[in-house]
């Protein structure tokens, strides 16, 4: 994963929105994973959906404003779960807590030799 900085600032001057994201791309890259490694064409969520369900509500994540804005660009059911996971996430986790997740499930050392 790259990160631009924006307008040159220094990733300690991002603001909450901004880290906010990363922490949410951050999930995705970790689901892609789950599904096989970095770069397949299919992602997998990372928890159950009754653990997802517990996580999205402690975020206070409006799941039917996910649910209505994903579906009505043409996403299917499971890329909407995948949303989420990754929203939810990315308010309730830390940024240390969203690396040790990507850690976790992209172990291969390998990886970063192919690019």
């Amino acid at each position: 994963m790259s990160l631009c900085h924006v307008h040159g600032k220094p990733i300690e001057e991002l603001n909450e929105d901004q880290l906010n994201t990363l922490r949410h791309e951050s999930i995705h890259l970790a689901q892609d994973c789950n599904a096989g490694g970095i770069g397949t064409a299919e992602t997998k969520p990372l928890l159950e959906m009754n653990d997802l369900m517990k996580v999205a509500v402690l975020a206070k994540v409006n799941i039917a404003a996910i649910w209505v804005n994903y579906r009505s660009l043409g996403a299917d059911e499971a890329t909407v779960v995948k949303e989420w996971e990754a929203w939810s996430s990315a308010e309730v986790l830390s940024a240390k807590e969203v690396s040790r997740i990507v850690t976790n499930f992209c172990k291969a050392p390998s990886i970063a030799k192919q690019y």
